[in-house]
């Protein structure tokens, strides 16, 4: 089932009446009701627009105990309190991101082969605190007749806590692959003709890895949590040239380009270099992998904003709408493989966690795409 399919398929809201009628169609079947009450997952009954006609009582516990009553009539993205939710013109379904949905798509194919179907489904949620939850769903949906009218089960498998330990070791390996790849590239530059890799360039990019290990073993004796950040002043211009020397490294001989900015004034900010670095490496892997093979990457500052320093990557590529919407969430990746997805989820996770610093970025077919981490400015 195609993505764009499941962007396009949602059928208008059912009236308070039809509502109503089916909700207690369902409610009526002891054996879609004993199903609901035999299984140990979290598992709802829709129609045929993803309105939730039934919810079992684990579900309604994973909701944060709401009344059943304020479920029904949700379209499910609405009643797990979806982020994308909210950004489309009729809730859930038909926000930017809702195309990508592992839950729509499962209910689509479900509903167009009359057979069950199942997807994986990386769904951001607000808790009732109000907090951020990143979850991994397995999402398996199965057409049911009740009374001659066709429904859907569904079963959402929660796959987020054994995910959530994982996510912070591929992170490392992705990372690591990294500085390990800018390693690799600056000694092929070696053997080049006028080649400006230096023993200094070497050694840097050696520490680097280390300093990733070093990392990686702390965060393991604190049982999967990063340390507290060592947030320290440090030179804005100094870490422009170290990221383009990475940068140049990790493009090696492939023919694109790396461009620095750097601002003529001293310019001071309060952050953690390795976890900087870490974040801005990320940057620098995205913008070369989506580049094309003769494009030219711009490493800049924007000083915009009085109160921090803007570092930004720059790259010719653009990202698509749909996908833009989920850029940031974690188990979501364009490469379509569970475990990929990690480079912006860690560059956000780093800055709003431990860096008192934010990420965003900007994106279209004219101008490419530009991605900035606002670092807090300080004074000398």
């Amino acid at each position: 089932m195609s993505e764009s399919a499941a962007s396009n398929a949602m059928p208008p809201r059912r009236s308070a009446e039809q509502l109503a009628e089916d909700v207690a169609a369902v409610g009526r079947h002891q054996v879609v009701g004993g199903i609901l009450e035999a299984v140990s997952g979290l598992m709802a009954v829709l129609d045929e627009g993803r309105q939730v006609l039934a919810v079992n009582p684990i579900l309604l516990d994973f909701l944060d105990q709401r009344p059943a009553a304020e479920v029904l009539g949700m379209r499910l993205g609405e009643a797990l309190s979806c982020r994308m939710a909210d950004q489309g013109s009729d809730g859930c379904g038909t926000g930017p991101g809702c195309p990508n949905c592992g839950a729509a798509l499962a209910h689509l194919a479900a509903k167009t082969e009359d057979h069950s179907a199942e997807e994986l489904c990386a769904l951001t949620r607000t808790r009732g605190d109000g907090q951020r939850e990143d979850l991994l769903l397995r999402a398996r949906v199965s057409p049911i007749d009740v009374d001659g009218r066709r429904f859907f089960l569904v079963l959402l498998l929660d796959l987020s806590n054994e995910e959530r330990a994982l996510s912070m070791q591929r992170s490392f390996l992705h990372d690591l692959n990294n500085h390990v790849g800018g390693l690799v590239g600056a000694i092929d530059l070696l053997s080049l003709p006028g080649s400006q890799v230096t023993p200094e360039l070497l050694q840097e990019l050696a520490t680097r890895v280390m300093q990733e290990i070093d990392l990686q073993r702390v965060v393991v004796e604190h049982r999967g949590e990063h340390p507290h950040p060592a947030l320290m002043p440090l030179a804005i211009n100094p870490l422009l040239v170290d990221l383009r020397h990475q940068a140049v490294a990790m493009i090696g001989t492939g023919g694109r380009r790396c461009l620095l900015q750097c601002p003529q004034d001293r310019i001071m900010v309060r952050s953690d270099q390795v976890m900087l670095m870490r974040v801005l490496i990320n940057m620098i892997t995205n913008a070369i992998e989506a580049s094309p093979p003769k494009g030219e990457i711009t490493i800049g500052v924007d000083l915009s904003d009085p109160a921090t320093v803007q570092i930004c990557v720059h790259n010719q590529g653009w990202i698509p709408e749909d996908v833009q919407a989920r850029i940031f969430q974690c188990h979501f990746s364009t490469k379509g493989q569970r475990g990929r997805g990690l480079g912006t989820w860690t560059m956000r996770m780093l800055c709003e966690r431990f860096l008192d610093a934010r990420v965003d970025f900007q994106s279209d077919p004219q101008s490419g795409t530009r991605f900035c981490v606002h670092v807090p400015r300080i004074e000398e």
